[in-house]
């Protein structure tokens, strides 16, 4: 799908159908969204965002999950469809503890959307697991403007 991954309206969305290794490869990602850039090599292993989606991550609201880390931090947006409605969360209300969103029973995940680069932001991302690819037992994310540090 050709548009899988877009820019629209100060957002990069990314449709159900984008694999995690659709966004990552994006040649554009690092000026477009820099923390979400900074996150993927983080992210188990090229085999797993080959096939693994991005709203497939973030509608499993994992803890541990780096995606779902960056959609908060950036005070993204989770676009849910069902037959009756589409609308559109804010992050912070969409994940509401672990492994638990406030997605109805009949709907989907259709897209997420992450903010642009913030001109002037400048970004960072780290985590500690046991092994490169294991489950995250810590990450942080964090933005720095020249008002603000925001960590998540």
């Amino acid at each position: 799908d050709l548009n899988a991954v877009r820019v629209e309206d100060g957002y990069l969305e990314v449709s159900a159908a984008a694999t995690q290794g659709n966004v990552e490869w994006r040649p554009s990602l690092a000026n477009e969204v820099p923390l979400l850039a900074l996150a993927f090599p983080h992210i188990s292993h090229f085999q797993i965002r080959n096939r693994g989606t991005v709203c497939g991550s973030i509608a499993h609201a994992d803890p541990s999950a780096e995606l779902p880390l960056v959609l908060t931090a950036l005070d993204g947006q989770v676009v849910l469809r069902s037959l009756r409605r589409r609308r559109v969360m804010q992050a912070t209300d969409f994940f509401q503890g672990m492994l638990m969103t406030a997605r109805e029973p009949d709907e989907l995940v259709e897209a997420v959307r992450f903010p642009l680069r913030q001109p002037g932001a400048r970004y960072g991302f780290t985590e500690f697991s046991a092994r490169h690819g294991d489950f995250a037992l810590v990450a942080c994310a964090a933005i720095v403007t020249d008002d603000a540090i925001a960590l998540a």
